[in-house]
């Protein structure tokens, strides 16, 4: 991919953070490792002054500090987004003229694919701050992707906190009113009020649909409910094809997911399938991927990118998921690091990231304060 000679090929250096202590062990006793430190500041500034240019955007976008919308603001943006969910011109209409469930995105739009946030709003505020993401954005140059599952904490002790859940809502929404032709929202088990979505017997469909109803009045909940019927499901362009969940292995076609709202099993399949594993042994397999990509009409190459089902507590990742080459799993919800995927050139590469609190930095009076530096490391 980068042209580098085979002597590079093998890996050389392991890096680990543990608890803010970089531990570096060297792979190769015959391969010469340099380390070396970046001690120009300018350089070290410059870094620091373009996450907060982009944070600053971020607030631009959103209209001021990053907290709750009011009522009347947040019905307001709801209303918008679903008017630009019915007229997006990326998506096949369905017969009655009602968007479908596939987008198809122009191939020269950079994917920017981010998985499960579940209400991690600094999260995404991580990904809009870093490099060339936000700028690419706004330029029309790139299109951020949410694989479903924003809402509904996973974290213990935060799984009946529903602000956090309206708060990325709000974010989201902001982002799509000021870029609808660039960011798209894929549809997730959790894009959902009912009884079924649940975390360790706390039902979070019911908790945030009351909370809802409570703060922001019945007309919201109603709105949102249209938001989440009007999601589409599949996103794919030449490069890559993007769900929540994972293909159905059953025999469906294009067709049907153009005319998904009739297709309620299929909605299921995609939204909450998994890759068949010791914990769902009945998942989906390499066959269900390939029959996937025929009905699609890609090549039979073309990269799978799904969320929903992270392996591990502390990865972010997972290519080739379930032995199936070219099906990779990206999950962004974890409290110490978050994935992305994006395209280099003609790949598809996942890219890991720390996580910080930068709602607290965002929202701080004084951005060019040391205090504020802390926070940008």
């Amino acid at each position: 991919m980068f042209g580098y000679s085979e002597a590079i090929k093998n890996r050389h250096l392991n890096i680990e953070n543990i608890d803010g202590r970089l531990v570096f062990s060297q792979l190769d006793p015959d391969a010469n490792v340099t380390l070396n430190y970046i001690d120009d500041s300018e350089k070290v500034r410059g870094h620091l002054d373009n996450r907060r240019r982009n944070l600053e955007q971020v607030q631009h976008i959103f209209g001021g500090p990053l907290t709750l919308l009011s009522p009347e603001e947040s019905l307001s943006s709801l209303k918008q987004v679903n008017q630009i969910l019915r007229d997006n011109h990326y998506r096949t209409k369905n017969a009655q003229g009602q968007v479908g469930g596939l987008i198809t995105l122009p191939d020269e739009l950079i994917p920017i694919i981010v998985g499960d946030l579940h209400a991690q709003t600094n999260n995404l505020l991580k990904i809009l701050s870093e490099g060339f993401y936000l700028n690419a954005l706004v330029q029309g140059k790139a299109c951020l992707i949410l694989l479903g599952d924003t809402v509904h904490s996973e974290i213990d002790g935060q799984l009946k906190n529903m602000d956090s859940s309206a708060l990325t809502l709000d974010l989201i929404f902001k982002l799509i009113i000021h870029l609808p032709s660039n960011v798209v929202y894929l549809r997730g088990n959790h894009e959902s009020f009912e009884t079924g979505v649940a975390k360790s017997g706390i039902p979070q469909g019911l908790l945030f649909r009351k909370w809802l109803r409570d703060q922001r009045g019945q007309e919201y909940v109603d709105e949102v409910e249209q938001f989440f019927d009007l999601l589409p499901y599949v996103v794919q362009s030449s490069h890559f094809i993007a769900c929540h969940g994972g293909p159905p292995r059953g025999n469906f076609s294009l067709q049907d997911l153009i005319d998904i709202a009739d297709h309620p099993e299929l909605k299921h399949a995609l939204t909450w399938n998994r890759v068949m594993s010791q914990r769902d042994a009945f998942g989906y397999r390499k066959k269900d991927v390939k029959r996937f990509r025929e009905m699609l009409g890609v090549e039979k190459k073309t990269p799978l990118i799904v969320a929903h089902n992270p392996l591990s507590l502390t990865e972010s990742f997972w290519l080739d998921a379930g032995n199936i080459r070219n099906h990779h799993i990206v999950y962004s919800a974890h409290l110490n690091n978050l994935a992305v995927f994006t395209r280099i050139g003609k790949y598809m590469t996942p890219f890991d990231y720390p996580t910080e609190p930068l709602i607290a930095a965002l929202n701080k009076p004084d951005s060019d304060s040391k205090e504020a530096d802390d926070f940008l490391p």
